[in-house]
């Protein structure tokens, strides 16, 4: 992330727009109306000082920025924070504490008794090994950290800090937090000597008192602001103490100066709570702040009790107006009525064509289906996937298509005409499929849960399904629809798909055959598709793995008698190519009774001729790639460094797996064990551990069953459960796991399978359960594995291959006769970015890995 994101500027702590934002916490740019001044003017930076830590230079500290104290310095403390939870070594568990401003003790263990087991003495042995080693540790780095935040302070700063009462204390123990308490403290009161006493004090006052959410921020950093001024009001001399007393009822009398602290703190949460509920923004959250005003009255209390809490709340909150991050609007449709209208404003009088007064949103100045106008444009931290038992549609948008397909003066019936039934358009705009002509569908159904398409006509709800021919999901059925929209999201799914407009303007759909659907520009430049009722039942050609016998269902006995006589000419002839087959040997031999139709028919039953592929198959080189793995978002990394991870052991045809699956991530790991003994588990754990901590995440807590408590003298954060317990989360993770599993097994075309392919089978599941992300996770924006591994999942180098296909994977060959090819079985990708994957030999049975290969049908 750029320092200019991070900080709401550009370096040196320039004033943007962001750091205008009003006292709504809005991030609007300020009005331009009767402005002034030079046009396209750039801001002065206010501050040339540069810190002393390169990697960090821009991020200080300093008195009398115009930018806002608060954001300035939770800013340039998270940056520290996480400088040093990068580049010092082990400090990842010091990065939380210095964005909470709290180091806490670390416990000393508790020494055993005399009379303690050999396993309690040798627990308490590596504990206090890693107490004393993490004590000295902490010792060397928080000295470290001490002068990496005054090298980050002006020498103004300075100068105030060591005037200070307490600067003497601070500075001989190396007290960070108590640093970063006086330069908070400085920061706010910087400007106290130029202004009346007390100005800091109202100005934080208002500041807390009037903030609000912005329509445009996030839930997250909604939080954090809020924090931010709770912090800023206190610095300032104010208290958060109003409820204080209720917390004190059961307490003794007179309270102690804990508990004192304690109902402090618990009042401190629940102001930031409620102000969280009735400060959020309105046009999303109105709904909810009503129902738990009017609940409240009934006698149910369900306002939350802290801020995480109440950030849950909003952000898995879907209202009956709510509108949901990263949706957009659809191709042009008719709305319920049938009317179709290009835009959901009726006028488009005004300057600019903007709209003027009175006719804008329909033709009476409202909007055509009664309803408020929502933004499009909703809170990105907001979970869309959320599911509730209150609602009985899930909602979801498709995407526009401009405004400059139709002109103002078309009609609707004009504008059907422009797009025939039998058009098919593919849309890179549109997150949905819908087709408007029944003819095209079969099996239409209603769908379990309905869909909400928005576009410039308004928003229409679709209710059924239907399939378009053997396309790989079911699409949309909209009988008001004016056209028969593929979303091109949803096509490269399955589909390689290109365009390569030096060679032509039309864009390619790449079938499992090799064939391709051509998609051409139309007149207005939508990209089509003409279609027929009778072949769009084999457009697609999407099938499971294809063997000998079904390909030959698809032909008549004569015709394979005939094909199989073409293969055997062919293989007389020494195996010409098959189009050479077809043009020349053929027309040249005369009296034999084989057409070029003969030569196809046995190309698609048999393959393509595996004695050439055998002899006459070159070695391409593999495609470069770039070996650069992508770093964890840092949000993810600063909500989730510390995770729990719970483990099981199961068992699938007498072979034994370990599984292990992160609470938090949604991430799952499966590894085969020869054996249950306690070494061999606790190595496969070990390295499970590391993968977590190569990516910066620690895992503080495993679950696991009883089974596993001999590991606890090398994992003592294992928590075991009771005799006759589960671990809910791992025993869902494999009976998924195992679904899966079952599903493509029944489905290979064999009768037994070896151990290696039952093994791959489930490392497979594995790998596509990771691949894409989970609806509970943290993010739907990336997958586990992504989290994990820094790598995208990409259709062109790991969707290409089913498992348990044949194939003549491509070997190393020189001039001499060797074989160039090899019979193989596809046990799914490896993952790398070059698209190897895993095979089965079938002439040594062993593990290979080829990244080239030719697809055949299974033989007979």
């Amino acid at each position: 992330m750029s320092n200019a994101a991070d900080m709401g500027g550009h370096e040196g702590f320039e004033k943007t727009p962001e750091d205008k934002t009003n006292v709504q916490g809005d991030d609007r740019k300020p009005s331009r109306r009767n402005r002034g001044g030079v046009r396209g003017q750039q801001p002065v930076p206010s501050s040339k000082f540069k810190g002393k830590c390169d990697d960090i230079a821009d991020f200080v500290f300093d008195i009398g920025l115009p930018s806002s104290t608060q954001d300035m310095f939770s800013t340039v403390l998270k940056e520290i924070a996480e400088y040093v939870g990068r580049s010092y070594e082990k400090a990842g568990d010091l990065r939380n504490c210095l964005i909470e401003m709290d180091i806490p003790d670390i416990q000393e263990p508790t020494e055993p008794d005399a009379n303690a087991s050999i396993g309690k003495t040798k627990m308490y042995e590596l504990q206090l090994k890693v107490y004393v080693e993490k004590t000295i540790r902490w010792e060397e780095q928080l000295q470290r950290i001490f002068a990496l935040i005054l090298g980050q302070c002006s020498q103004t700063l300075r100068d105030r800090l060591e005037a200070g009462p307490s600067w003497k204390k601070i500075n001989a123990d190396s007290d960070v937090i108590g640093l970063l308490k006086n330069i908070r403290s400085q920061l706010h009161e910087g400007e106290s000597t130029a202004t009346v006493p007390g100005v800091s004090f109202l100005q934080a006052e208002r500041a807390l008192s009037c903030f609000t959410q912005g329509r445009h921020m996030r839930n997250t950093d909604f939080m954090k602001k809020l924090r931010s001024l709770m912090d800023v009001f206190e610095a300032a001399g104010g208290h958060i103490e109003r409820t204080a007393s209720s917390f004190l009822k059961n307490s003794s009398s007179p309270p102690s100066s804990s508990e004192v602290e304690e109902a402090r703190s618990l009042a401190r949460e629940e102001y930031g709570t409620l102000a969280m509920i009735t400060r959020s923004d309105p046009r999303r959250y109105q709904e909810l702040i009503n129902q738990l005003h009017n609940n409240n009255l009934s006698g149910h209390d369900g306002y939350p009790k802290t801020m995480a809490q109440a950030l849950d709340m909003l952000n898995n909150f879907r209202g009956s107006n709510r509108v949901y991050p990263g949706c957009e609007v659809a191709f042009t449709t008719q709305d319920h009525n049938g009317n179709n209208r290009s835009n959901t404003r009726g006028g488009r009088g005004g300057r600019g064509g903007r709209g003027g007064r009175g006719l804008g949103r329909g033709e009476d100045g409202n909007n055509n289906d009664g309803k408020t106008q929502v933004d499009v444009e909703a809170s990105s931290s907001n979970k869309s996937s959320a599911k509730s038992a209150s609602y009985t549609a899930f909602s979801m948008m498709a995407c526009e298509w401009f405004d400059s397909l139709t002109e103002p003066a078309m009609t609707a019936s004009q504008f059907m005409n422009m797009l025939p039934a039998i058009w098919l358009l593919l849309d890179s705009c549109s997150t949905v499929d819908i087709i408007s002509d029944k003819t095209l569908l079969h099996n239409i159904h209603t769908a379990e849960h309905p869909i909400d398409v928005y576009c410039n006509a308004g928003k229409v709800t679709l209710t059924q399904q239907g399939y378009l021919g053997d396309y790989p999901q079911p699409v949309w059925y909209n009988p008001n629809g004016i056209a028969n929209i593929l979303s091109l999201n949803n096509v490269i799914k399955y589909f390689h798909v290109t365009m390569d407009t030096s060679r032509d303007n039309g864009i390619y759909v790449h079938r499992s055959d090799g064939s391709t659907i051509y998609f051409e520009p139309s007149h207005r430049g939508v990209y089509k598709h003409e279609i027929t009722s009778t072949s769009i039942n084999n457009l697609w050609d999407f099938t499971l793995i294809n063997t000998v016998a079904d390909c030959a269902e698809k032909y008549t006995p004569q015709e394979l008698t005939r094909a199989k006589e073409a293969r055997r000419l062919q293989n007389i002839i020494m195996r010409p190519g098959s189009r050479y087959f077809k043009d020349m040997a053929i027309q040249h031999l005369h009296g034999y009774p084989i057409t070029s139709r003969d030569v196809t028919i046995a190309d698609n039953v048999y393959g393509p001729n595996l004695g050439s592929l055998k002899g006459k198959t070159t070695r391409r080189p593999v495609p470069s790639v770039s070996n650069r793995n992508d770093p964890v978002p840092p949000p993810i990394l600063a909500t989730h460094d510390h995770l729990g991870l719970s483990t099981d052991i199961f068992f699938i045809n007498k072979m034994t797996f370990l599984s292990t699956y992160s609470r938090n991530l949604r991430f799952r790991t499966v590894v085969t064990l020869a054996n249950r003994q306690l070494p061999h588990v606790r190595d496969h754990l070990q390295a499970t551990l590391r993968l977590y901590h190569s990516r910066g995440f620690r895992i503080s807590a495993i679950y696991a069953d009883p089974e596993f408590e001999g590991l606890r003298a090398w994992f003592p954060q294992l928590e075991t459960c009771g005799a006759d317990d589960h671990i809910g989360d791992v025993e869902r993770s494999i009976r998924t796991i195992k679904d899966r599993v079952r599903s493509t097994y029944r489905m290979l075309p064999f009768r037994q399978i070896p151990r290696i392919i039952l093994g791959h089978l489930v490392h497979n599941v594995v790998f596509w359960l990771n691949s894409f992300p989970s609806g509970t996770g943290p993010t739907t924006h990336h997958s586990p594995a992504y989290l994990m591994t820094g790598r995208q999942v990409t259709y062109k180098a790991h969707a290409q291959l089913e498992f348990g296909e044949y194939v003549q994977t491509h070997e190393e060959h020189s001039n001499d006769m060797r074989e160039r090819t090899a019979g193989a079985i596809c046990l799914g990708p490896t993952g790398n970015a070059q698209g190897t994957h895993f095979f089965m030999s079938l002439a040594t049975g062993s593990l290979i890995r080829r990244t080239r290969w030719t697809r055949l049908p299974m033989p007979l």
